[in-house]
């Protein structure tokens, strides 16, 4: 979660705005802003872009951007400059008062699934651990970008940073209520997806165990954390089933004798 922090600004007491925002985190007047200040009413005192906290080498650093300057600890920070910040700080910008704070874990939230991205039949990356964190979906001109954020993440910063480069949020395989959602969006050139070689016809959609989302050529495979699975043998099903060698497919009932088996990484137990 070292990319998230916890952001709240208050004006004379008052509260403003309060999130999870993905960094870098912009403040200012302007609609482009993470967290915008100053535009309702209008205070031309507030620059369009008025600062900007980001990591940088490694440290948490806010930087001036605007014409009248930041207030930290008792010094104003003049605009192209930078200070480093603390896991929890505090700046002011006139009477607007942001505090931040570190993402924390919650470990009442349990880890429901794995999610492990397969493009092209090869697996990609790490797998990808769905319960406090969910995992985004995006599609540009150049393919398909993941991105996995917590849960009270502001994701409508996100998917207006994304558009701003020409991507679009597709998807999302998510858990609620300790079950997990696959939650689809209408996007320009629309791919194929499909769970368990089914359409997925609607927007938002229960995900189970060892369930298979498909996405164009991408593949997204649901484990039980820790836990081993088989991968049907047969061309046309190749779907999950649990982990009885001598047992049939649940989805077309071939034979798993020549099965593959899948085993999901069990990390989710040290993140824990």
């Amino acid at each position: 979660m070292e990319d998230f922090i916890d952001v709240k600004v208050t004006r004379r007491g008052r509260e403003v705005a309060e999130g999870c925002y993905k960094l870098p985190v912009t403040i200012g007047r302007g609609e482009h802003n993470s967290v915008r200040i100053g535009h309702s009413p209008q205070d031309m005192t507030i620059s369009r872009t008025h600062a900007i906290i980001e990591r940088t080498a490694g440290r948490l650093q806010l930087v001036d951007k605007s014409a009248n300057g930041t207030i930290y600890r008792g010094e104003r920070i003049k605009q192209g400059n930078a200070v480093d910040l603390g896991l929890v700080d505090s700046f002011e910008i006139f009477d607007f008062k942001v505090s931040i704070g570190r993402v924390k874990p919650d470990p009442s939230i349990p880890i429901i699934f794995e999610a492990h991205v397969l493009v092209d039949g090869y697996r990609k990356g790490k797998p990808f651990m769905i319960g406090e964190m969910l995992l985004l979906c995006f599609k540009s001109s150049q393919g398909y970008r993941f991105d996995q954020v917590p849960m009270q993440a502001d994701l409508h910063t996100i998917f207006t940073r994304r558009r701003l480069d020409a991507e679009y949020p597709l998807a999302a395989i998510a858990s609620e209520h300790g079950e997990g959602l696959l939650v689809t969006e209408s996007v320009p050139q629309q791919p194929r997806i499909t769970v368990n070689r089914k359409p997925a016809s609607q927007p938002k959609q229960t995900l189970r165990e060892r369930d298979v989302v498909e996405i164009g050529n991408i593949r997204i495979e649901i484990y039980p954390p820790g836990e081993k699975s088989l991968k049907c043998s047969n061309p046309a099903c190749q779907l999950l089933n649990p982990y009885i060698p001598h047992g049939n497919c649940k989805y077309c009932a071939f034979a798993l004798i020549g099965a593959v088996t899948r085993v999901a990484s069990g990390a989710s137990k040290a993140k824990n």
